[in-house]
C-alpha cells in the first residue's frame, strides 16, 4: 500500500491520504484489470464506465472562481483523457482529487504534453472538489442513478480484442 508522509500531519490526515490512495489504486486496478478496454458502437475506445457519460459540467450557477477553475481543468485535463472520466467518476473526497492530480502531474512531466503547473493543479483540485460537493454529493440520488446507467451501458459493450 502506498503510504504518504507529511511533516507535521496528524494521524487523521495521514489516514485520509492513505484511504484516498487506496481508492485511487482500486479504481485504476478495477478499470484496467477487470473491466477491459471496450469499443462502443461507432465511438472511441472507452477505458472506464465514466468515459461514457457527459463530457462537460454546467457551471453557469457556480461562483466566478469555480467557473475560472473549470476553464483551467477543461484545458489541462482534456490533453490526456476525456473529461468525462473525472466528470462522472463517483468519488468525491478532496483527498482523492489531491492524490489523483498529483499522479496526473507526475505523468505529465514525462508525457508529450505540457506539465501541469502547481497553480493549475491547485485550480483543478479546487474545481473538482467543489463540483464533487455540489453535483455529486449534493445531488447524490441523481448522480448515483446516472452512475448506475453508465455502468450498465459499459457492461453491455462488447470487449475489444
Amino acid at each position: 500500500m502506498l503510504i504518504l508522509y507529511k511533516i507535521g500531519a496528524s494521524q487523521g490526515e495521514l489516514m485520509t491520504k492513505q484511504l484516498a490512495a487506496a481508492a485511487a489504486a482500486a479504481f485504476v486496478l478495477l478499470g484496467c484489470g477487470m473491466l477491459n478496454r471496450r469499443l462502443p458502437p461507432q465511438g472511441p475506445r472507452v477505458a472506464y464506465f465514466s468515459d461514457l457519460g457527459p463530457e462537460a459540467v454546467d457551471v453557469s450557477s457556480y461562483p466566478p472562481e469555480q467557473r475560472k477553475d473549470y476553464g483551467i481543468y477543461s484545458r489541462v485535463c482534456s490533453q490526456c483523457h476525456p473529461l468525462a472520466r473525472s466528470v462522472n467518476i463517483p468519488l468525491v473526497s478532496r483527498g482523492f482529487w489531491e492524490h489523483y492530480i498529483a499522479l496526473m502531474k507526475s505523468r505529465s512531466d514525462y508525457a508529450a504534453v505540457p506539465s501541469i503547473s502547481r497553480e493549475e493543479a491547485a485550480a483543478i483540485i479546487d474545481f473538482l472538489d467543489y463540483d464533487s460537493t455540489v453535483r455529486k454529493a449534493g445531488k447524490k440520488a441523481e448522480f448515483d442513478a446516472q452512475t448506475a446507467e453508465l455502468q450498465r451501458r459499459f457492461a453491455a459493450l462488447p470487449a475489444s480484442p
